[in-house]
């Protein structure tokens, strides 16, 4: 069952340390991903992108899948096992592209 926007609400992500890379990185200033994406993630934020709530659920996801790589060396995705550094790669890909995307006239 996916979690609905009334689940986020009555305390799902609840804003405490640990609960949701967003507020990891916004709201306790926690590293995450690496600082240059942490910034990304904010600058992000601050533009309204997580409102949305498939961009948040997809950075916590890739948050988590993240954490597993550094923990176990590498992650399996779509195409293949990826390192640590080729996660972070991906999640940086991501961001760069919503960044551009948010900044066009």
């Amino acid at each position: 069952m996916n979690p609905t926007k009334a689940d986020v609400r009555e305390g799902m992500v609840n804003g405490k340390q640990g609960d949701h890379p967003l507020t990891d990185i916004v709201s306790h200033g926690l590293r995450v991903f690496s600082p240059e994406i942490d910034a990304k993630v904010r600058d992000l934020n601050e533009q309204g992108a997580f409102r949305n709530t498939i961009a948040s659920y997809w950075l916590l996801e890739a948050s988590g899948l993240v954490h597993v790589a550094r923990e176990v060396g590498q992650v399996e995705h779509l195409g293949g096992p990826l390192t640590e550094a080729e996660m972070l790669a991906y999640v940086d890909g991501v961001l760069s592209i919503e960044l551009s995307r948010l900044e066009r006239p």
